[in-house]
C-alpha cells in the first residue's frame, strides 16, 4: 500500500517540464543578492499584507526567499507561504540552487549553512562569474557578494538573520516544495504548460517577484511574450515585484515597487522600459581623498533638459549671467561661495540692468 501511495504522489515540476536553451554568460550570472533599492519597503509590505496564494515565484537569488521568510508574519491571515519556485534560464543560477537543495538537506543549522554557502561561491568562482571580456574580476566579484551577504545577515533582511526564518524556508526545502525551473520568460510555451501543471496540484501565486527582467527585453514582441508568461501565472490579489523604469541604466538605481494586482494579466504594469542612451558617466575614484579632490562632474546629458539657476554662476570675468539661454551657450563657470541663492539672483539682476549692489550683500 505505501509503494501505491507513493506512486500517486505527482513528479515534481522539472521532470515534467522542457527545459529551455541555458545562457552562460556574465550577464546571467548568480545573483546571490539584489542590489535594488526599496527593499525593506518590500519586505514590510511582504510582512503586513494576508498571503493570497500558496506559491512564492520569481527569478534569481536569496531575495526571493527574504520575502518567503517574513511572508504574512505580521498579517491577519494566519497563512505561510507554502511552496518557492523560481524559474531562470541561466545555467549558473541552475547549478547553484541545486547545490542549494543537497546544503539545505544535509545541514539544519543557520550558522553551517551560511559557512557552505558562501564556501559554495568561493568553489564555483570561475563557473558564476567567469567572463569572457575579462572586464571583471571573479574572485573580487564573489567576495563583493559574500560581504553583501553578511550585511544582509547583520541588518536582519537575510532569511539567514535568525532561526525563525531560517526554519521557514528548511522547511519549504524539506517538504520537497522547492523547484527551480530552467524556463526562458520570454517564451510563453514553457509557462502555458506550467500554468496546467500548477492548477493540477492546486498551487497558486501570491508573490510573483521579476526584478529589472523588463530591461532585458530587446523588442516590444518580448515584451508581450513576457506579459503572457507571467500573466498566466497570477490572479487577482497576486502581488508584482518588480523595478521602476529607468531613464539612464549607468547612473539611476534599480528600486523595487510593490503592487497587488486588480484583475487577470499583467499588462496594465509591464511596459517595454525607454532605452538607456547615457554617454556620460561619472569617474568612479578608488580612494576618499581622491574623490575629495575631484572637481564636480557635471549630470548625464539626459539630465540637461534642466538648466541651472543663472544666479548660481558668472563668468571668468565676473560678468553675472541671467538668461538661460546665454548660460547654456557659456563654459561652465566657477560658482559663487557666500551669498545665498536669492542674494545672488537678486545681485545679478541688479548687475545686468547696471544698478548699484544692494547694501550688505
Amino acid at each position: 500500500m505505501a509503494a501505491v501511495a507513493s506512486s500517486s504522489l505527482p513528479l515534481p515540476l522539472h521532470e515534467v517540464l522542457p527545459q529551455c536553451r541555458g545562457w552562460d554568460n556574465f550577464t546571467h550570472r548568480v545573483f546571490l543578492i539584489t542590489n535594488e533599492t526599496g527593499r525593506d519597503a518590500t519586505l514590510e509590505t511582504m510582512k503586513r499584507e494576508n498571503v493570497v496564494g500558496t506559491a512564492m515565484m520569481g527569478v534569481s537569488g536569496f531575495f526571493i526567499l527574504n520575502m518567503a521568510s517574513v511572508r504574512g508574519t505580521l498579517s491577519k491571515s494566519g497563512r505561510e507561504i507554502e511552496q518557492i519556485i523560481i524559474f531562470d534560464r541561466s545555467l549558473r543560477t541552475e547549478h547553484f540552487w541545486t547545490q542549494m537543495k543537497t546544503i539545505l538537506s544535509q545541514s539544519s543549522i543557520r550558522k553551517e549553512v551560511i559557512g557552505k554557502v558562501k564556501q559554495l561561491l568561493i568553489d564555483n568562482t570561475d563557473r558564476y562569474y567567469g567572463n569572457e571580456s575579462g572586464k571583471y574580476d571573479p574572485p573580487a566579484v564573489t567576495q563583493r557578494y559574500i560581504k553583501g551577504l553578511d550585511r544582509e545577515i547583520d541588518d536582519g533582511e537575510s532569511w539567514l538573520s535568525d532561526d525563525i526564518k531560517f526554519a521557514r524556508i528548511k522547511r519549504i526545502f524539506d517538504r520537497g516544495n522547492f523547484e527551480f525551473l530552467r524556463l526562458d520568460i520570454t517564451d510563453p510555451s514553457g509557462f502555458d504548460l506550467l500554468r496546467k501543471q500548477l492548477a493540477q496540484r492546486d498551487i497558486t501565486a501570491d508573490t510573483l517577484y521579476i526584478s529589472n527582467t523588463m530591461e532585458y527585453m530587446g523588442s516590444r514582441d518580448e515584451v508581450i511574450s513576457t506579459i503572457r508568461s507571467m500573466g498566466g501565472l497570477t490572479q487577482p490579489g497576486t502581488f508584482l515585484v518588480d523595478t521602476a523604469a529607468r531613464i539612464c541604466h549607468a547612473c539611476d538605481p534599480l528600486v523595487q515597487r510593490t503592487r497587488q494586482i486588480k484583475t487577470d494579466g499583467l499588462g496594465q504594469f509591464l511596459r517595454l522600459p525607454p532605452p538607456s542612451t547615457c554617454i556620460e558617466r561619472k569617474p568612479k575614484n578608488k580612494h576618499p581623498a581622491e574623490r575629495r579632490k575631484a572637481p564636480e562632474e557635471p549630470p548625464c546629458k539626459l539630465r540637461r533638459n534642466k538648466a541651472p539657476q543663472p544666479s548660481a554662476w558668472r563668468l571668468e570675468g565676473g560678468e553675472p549671467l541671467l538668461s538661460r539661454r546665454r548660460l547654456d551657450r557659456a563654459e561652465p563657470p566657477a560658482p559663487v561661495f557666500g551669498l545665498t541663492r536669492g542674494q545672488r539672483f537678486v545681485a545679478a539682476i541688479r548687475a545686468e540692468k547696471g544698478l548699484p549692489p544692494v547694501p550688505n550683500y
